[in-house]
């Protein structure tokens, strides 16, 4: 979580430096937005369960968050089409260790290399929803295994991959979004004697249309 809104607020004020909406990625139509806001709110619930419960709840609400991201290329196009993509990657990597798993596993090293005062259990606050990785796993290197100090988390390969899908989708979508809006500037723009052209707004709009679908 902590990397995702770091490359969220890193784009933000790259796309806002850029003349961009600052949370371009808002502006992607995504398709059943619904879908995934329910995952979210699954993944809160499933810190809380326990047992086959909790390993029920985090399996399928990282299906469906996997199945939602690969549905999403169907109705993309060009470089967004590829940003999304990308975004899918990083959610099947991480789905593959949880699936063996029952829940992400987490490497006790990694835990260790943060917390280096003191004894951390994976069972323990936001690693609640996770296992022990177990060493003898084929899976186990696609878990939680890479420390990061100065964010005082540890996170997969999968979550690299999903930062950088979140990147690309945002500025992609702020590019997009950039355009359009002068698009639209320009197709209400007066001619140089002050009266509307209505044949550049027509022109505009069409313009506009076309620039939707890419």
């Amino acid at each position: 979580m902590p990397l995702i809104l770091l490359a969220l607020a890193a784009c933000a004020l790259i796309n806002l430096a850029r003349g961009r909406p600052a949370f371009a990625i808002g502006t992607v139509s995504w398709r059943y937005p619904a879908v995934i806001l329910g995952c979210v709110v699954a993944q809160v619930v499933a810190v809380y369960l326990s047992g086959p419960a909790r390993v029920s709840v985090v399996v399928t609400s990282h299906l469906v968050i996997t199945g939602w991201l690969l549905l999403q290329l169907r109705f993309m196009r060009g470089a967004l089409r590829v940003a999304v993509g990308v975004l899918a990657l990083g959610a099947l990597l991480n789905l593959i260790p949880i699936v063996a798993h029952g829940s992400m596993p987490v490497s006790r090293s990694a835990v260790a290399a943060l917390h280096l005062h003191r004894r951390v259990e994976i069972s323990e606050g936001h690693y609640g929803k996770h296992v022990a990785a177990r060493g003898t796993d084929p899976t186990t290197w696609l878990g939680d295994v890479i420390p990061i100090r100065p964010l005082r988390a540890v996170v997969s390969v999968g979550d690299l991959v999903m930062m950088l899908g979140i990147v690309a989708v945002s500025l992609v979508a702020g590019e997009r979004a950039r355009r359009t809006i002068a698009l639209e500037v320009w197709a209400v723009g007066e001619d140089d004697d002050g009266s509307r052209s209505s044949g550049s707004a027509d022109r505009g709009h069409l313009e506009v249309a076309h620039g939707s679908r890419r």
